[in-house]
């Protein structure tokens, strides 16, 4: 099962939504950091080992598009798939429908790497749609970001 995931930038920290397990929510200072608290949460809040790893699926909400009222998410019209696999020393970064493809060093920069070919390769306007981050976890050892 794949968990839908919605995470926004407040601040300094990246806070998040797991949509589809009610009570699991987390926040880190990077994306990356995110990743691991909502394994953990997840993990916590339907009661399964430690040990066991969850396919998640990120929605990446700009600030100015995220919902006001957080019970009741809602997301622009559009929601853009990228997928994100560490290559060599960093992050290789691809939308599918679009047909762009980027890099960067850390998931942070996922939007601003994206979002403007994104738009220009689809007719839409910047803020016309939802990033949806796929991550591609390496198999083993922690990657350099």
């Amino acid at each position: 099962m794949i968990h839908r995931v919605q995470a926004t930038r407040d601040g300094r920290d990246w806070i998040a939504d797991v949509l589809d397990v009610p009570g699991a929510h987390a926040s880190a200072s990077t994306l990356y950091g995110l990743i691991g608290r909502i394994q953990e949460v997840i993990g916590l809040v339907l009661d399964r080992p430690e040990s066991e790893r969850f396919e998640i699926e990120f929605e990446l909400i700009r600030p100015a598009l995220a919902p006001v009222d957080a019970a009741q998410p809602s997301l622009p019209g559009r929601i853009v798939d990228v997928t994100a696999q560490w290559g060599t020393v960093a992050w290789v970064l691809e939308c599918e429908e679009a047909g762009a493809v980027s890099e960067c060093d850390e998931l942070d920069q996922v939007d601003a790497e994206m979002r403007e070919a994104i738009a220009y390769q689809l007719g839409l306007g910047a803020d016309d749609f939802a990033i949806r981050l796929c991550v591609e976890l390496p198999e083993e050892g922690r990657v350099g970001v």
